[in-house]
């Protein structure tokens, strides 16, 4: 497994990945036009960075990160499902390496944007955002993302977890 940094080339790669993971966990995402306007916007002072992560060749997994301040956020990524993927596990090196980057430019921050148990193993303190910014993340997120964990590939199960949270009010409140 190897991972690529910084080359607008590699937004094809990430935007394939995004796409997947949007279509596979039912969440709504911005255009490719989006993404290649935030980094033109933020690569001009290296605020901006794409990582992707690769086996024979083959895009496994991909994120979108940009530093504001001395904070790096990670808002974007996707990666494959399936057994190979999961069995490389390419998402430990692909963090370990945006972390890398973050500090070589200066941040003393790594938001990891979410608090599942996967990103849990890399953080050493939870930060609680303030009441208006967690109704973004929905009541019950544990509950809810343990239930699609449970789903796997099953689209079916996927839909009708997405399908009854909206129904209860229980599901993530986007901005947009």
């Amino acid at each position: 497994v190897s991972v690529r940094i910084g080359e607008q080339l590699l937004l094809d790669d990430f935007y394939e990945m995004h796409r997947l993971t949007a279509q596979h966990q039912g969440f709504p995402i911005f255009s490719r036009e989006y993404f290649s306007y935030i980094w033109e916007l933020f690569v001009k002072n290296g605020r901006a960075q794409f990582f992707v992560a690769y086996h024979d060749g083959r895009p496994l997994a991909a994120t979108f990160k940009t530093i504001v301040g001395s904070r790096m956020y990670g808002g974007w990524g996707g990666m494959r499902r399936g057994p190979e993927a999961k069995k490389l596990r390419v998402n430990y090196l692909l963090r370990m390496t945006e972390i890398g980057w973050a500090r070589e430019h200066g941040c003393s921050h790594y938001d990891l944007s979410g608090a599942q148990p996967f990103k849990k193993q890399f953080a050493i303190e939870t930060v609680q955002w303030p009441r208006p910014l967690r109704k973004f993340y929905g009541p019950l997120r544990t509950f809810r993302w343990r239930l699609l964990e449970k789903a796997g590939d099953s689209h079916f199960l996927r839909r009708s977890f997405n399908k009854a949270s909206r129904h209860f009010g229980l599901s993530q409140k986007m901005p947009w």
